[in-house]
């Protein structure tokens, strides 16, 4: 993440801008996400069950 500070209307303002190393990182999160969310949705709807022997 980068960050950069400019002025306005009196008060000194902070702007965030993510690097290409934190957009890499956004994507990788977001799919380890959905397969966490799909396994879950899965349980929860009963189309994934745990069969004990």
């Amino acid at each position: 993440m980068t960050t950069y500070g400019q002025d306005y209307q009196g008060r000194k303002r902070k702007y965030y801008s993510i690097t290409p190393y934190g957009k890499e990182q956004l994507q990788f999160l977001n799919k380890e996400w959905l397969t966490y969310k799909e396994t879950l949705d899965g349980i929860v709807e009963g189309r994934l069950r745990h069969n004990k022997d």
